[in-house]
């Protein structure tokens, strides 16, 4: 999922606090996300974890896997293996969430 970048514009042109300390994080790198990458809107995975931590109620789907983390010291470190059909799954992996929804807690959290 990707907030638009029209949306977080319009919270940093609010001139308030937290909205300066948006556009300064973002400022400089949305035109590469823009311009390089081709997106319209800057990514959100590390947010919408959080909103799924603060209210589990925006999953729209989710799967049951087990993950392994790579933890040693060769190329694959912290690269997560995910197997679907383990018959002891060990975590959930979120899918899809409520857009509205996370949009509406992002924009609540940097108002």
């Amino acid at each position: 999922h990707e907030w638009p970048f029209e949306r977080i514009a319009s919270l940093a042109h609010r001139r308030t606090v937290r909205g300066i300390f948006l556009w300064k994080m973002c400022e400089n790198v949305i035109p590469k996300i823009r311009d390089f990458f081709q997106h319209a809107g800057y990514p959100m995975p590390d947010p919408m974890a959080v909103s799924v931590a603060l209210d589990e109620s925006i999953i729209t789907n989710e799967v049951k896997a087990f993950v392994q983390i790579d933890i040693g010291h060769h190329h694959g470190r912290a690269l997560s293996t995910l197997v679907y059909r383990h018959p002891h799954p060990n975590t959930r992996v979120v899918t899809a969430v409520n857009e509205k929804r996370f949009f509406e807690m992002m924009e609540a959290a940097w108002r």
